[in-house]
C-alpha cells in the first residue's frame, strides 16, 4: 500500500468502489469524511455532530456508519472524555484491512473465501460470506424478528 498522506488516503478510497470496501455508498461517504480529519498517522477525534454537519446525514446515520465501518475492520474505534463526560470518539485507519480489500494484499483478519460463495465478498461475524455489511445486518434483524 502506498500512500503517505491523508489526500492519498482519500483519493485510494473515492477511487476504491463501496462494494470492495465492503460498504454501503453511505458509509464510503461516511469513511471519506473521517478521512478528511485524519493527521499524519491516519488518527483523528471528529464528534458525530461535526461529521454529521458537514456530511449533511443526520447524526443516527452517522453512529450506524460508523459502527458498520467499525464492524468491517477499516476503522478502530475508542472512546474519548474529559474526566467523566465524553468527548468525542478517537479513530484510527485499518492499513493492513484497507490494503487487503483494495489491492487482494494478505492478512489475518479474513479467512479465503470459499469457492461457492465467489459473488458474495463480506465476510460476517457468523462465518457467512454475504454482497454488504448491510445485507448482513439486515439477515441477522430478519432471524431476530423470527425469534421473537
Amino acid at each position: 500500500m502506498s500512500y503517505k498522506t491523508q489526500f492519498e488516503l482519500s483519493q485510494l478510497i473515492t477511487r476504491t468502489p463501496p462494494k470492495q470496501l465492503g460498504l454501503t455508498p453511505t458509509n464510503k461517504s461516511i469513511l471519506l469524511h473521517i478521512v478528511s480529519f485524519m493527521n499524519s498517522s491516519f488518527e483523528c477525534y471528529p464528534s458525530v455532530k461535526k461529521i454529521s454537519d458537514i456530511s449533511g446525514y443526520g447524526e443516527a446515520t452517522i453512529n450506524r456508519g460508523i459502527k458498520e465501518i467499525v464492524y468491517c475492520k477499516l476503522l478502530t474505534k475508542k472512546n474519548r472524555s474529559n474526566g467523566h463526560i465524553k468527548t468525542s470518539n478517537f479513530y484510527s485507519l485499518n492499513k493492513k484491512e484497507l490494503a487487503y480489500r483494495v489491492y487482494g494484499e494478505s492478512t489475518t483478519v479474513n479467512k479465503p473465501k470459499e469457492e461457492n460463495n465467489s459473488e458474495k465478498e463480506y465476510l460476517a461475524e457468523d462465518g457467512n460470506y454475504y454482497k454488504s455489511p448491510t445485507e448482513y445486518y439486515i439477515h441477522k434483524r430478519n432471524i431476530n424478528e423470527t425469534l421473537k
